[in-house]
């Protein structure tokens, strides 16, 4: 294949396409439509479009046609003057962490005349982010659910409190989408534990100040070996315990993230978990200046302008608060 620029490339590739007959599938409690297309090789609009269905509309009991989906064949792209990774991503249809692992990047530095290797495949897709109005309503202290979505059951994440599983649907994507995203590039990072999201129909929850409007997860901590008691129940870590490099990835997820709408406004992690994280970026060479941008440390507790924050009591797990979908006026930041 040619190397062209960005630009060219948009306009000429274009996503996968099913093809046969495909095969039947009863859905059951726990499936989501992200989960079904991507053991297919497919994306969730190809899944819906083969049977018809709109968001919303996946029922337990549910008989589904999955196609197989034709991928398209190796790539490979030579970075320009004004490159990025993530317009190089975006122009291929794949995520920017399937381009970091097919290229064994730890950053998100390129140079110019450098050949990336662009995946194809089901890890390469870019997950679907459904972002449905009128769920969240009101403020994460201050809220209530309307027919939320509930995180489905996952071998890569145990639920600690299932009557608190349930959030909109956008959290829900986005959530499922981390931990897929830290298992791919760490598959023996072993499962995490998942606190509360909210209760059904939201409000107020015992424990928290927040939680009330399905905008809020609380998630715990990937370990080298499982520390005694998790992922049933969260557990600090101690030093040399955390996985730091699955947790620098599981951050690194929220942070590219929280650059679209209805990604991550704020998260809460202990200023000494940040330091260990911070300090593993680093050695992998990411910059000081893109660091920055995302933890307090190494600038004080109460570092201003960083996404991820200094909050007491937040030393055995990571506290992630998601925007609301655009234009929903129901919904407060």
């Amino acid at each position: 294949m040619f190397d062209l620029p960005i630009a060219a490339l948009c306009a000429m590739l274009m996503a996968a396409t099913p093809h046969g007959d495909g095969r039947a599938h009863v859905v059951r409690k726990g499936d989501t439509l992200w989960d079904l297309a991507q053991a297919r090789g497919c994306t969730v609009a190809q899944v819906r479009k083969a049977n018809g269905l709109k968001p919303g509309d996946l029922k337990v009991g549910m008989r589904l046609r999955l196609p197989t989906c034709k991928t398209a064949p190796a790539r490979t792209h030579t970075v320009s003057r004004g490159d990025t990774l993530s317009a190089i991503a975006k122009a291929y249809r794949v995520s920017v962490d399937a381009l970091r692992q097919a290229n064994r990047l730890d950053s998100d530095v390129i140079r110019v005349g450098q050949r990336l290797s662009v995946p194809s495949g089901a890890a390469a897709v870019v997950p679907t982010i459904r972002m449905v109005k009128g769920q969240s309503v009101g403020s994460p202290q201050r809220g209530k659910l309307v027919e939320p979505e509930r995180l489905p059951q996952s071998k890569k994440y145990y639920r600690r409190r299932l009557a608190r599983t349930y959030a909109a649907a956008h959290v829900v994507d986005q959530v499922t989408a981390a931990v897929e995203a830290v298992a791919a590039k760490h598959p023996k990072a072993g499962r995490l534990a998942v606190g509360d999201l909210s209760d059904e129909d939201g409000g107020f929850l015992s424990g928290h100040n927040s939680h009330q409007s399905g905008r809020d997860v609380d998630l715990g901590f990937y370990f080298i070996g499982r520390p005694q008691g998790y992922p049933k129940e969260f557990v600090a870590a101690s030093e040399g315990t955390l996985d730091v490099a699955a947790m620098w990835t599981l951050i690194d997820t929220l942070a590219e993230q929280s650059k679209k709408p209805g990604g991550p406004t704020k998260i809460f992690l202990d200023y000494r978990v940040q330091r260990r994280i911070y300090k593993h970026a680093r050695k992998q060479g990411v910059s000081a200046k893109r660091l920055k941008t995302i933890f307090s440390y190494p600038d004080g507790h109460w570092a201003k302008g960083r996404l991820v924050q200094h909050i007491r009591n937040h030393h055995d797990h990571v506290h992630v608060r998601y925007g609301c979908p655009p234009k929903d006026e129901r919904c407060k930041e």
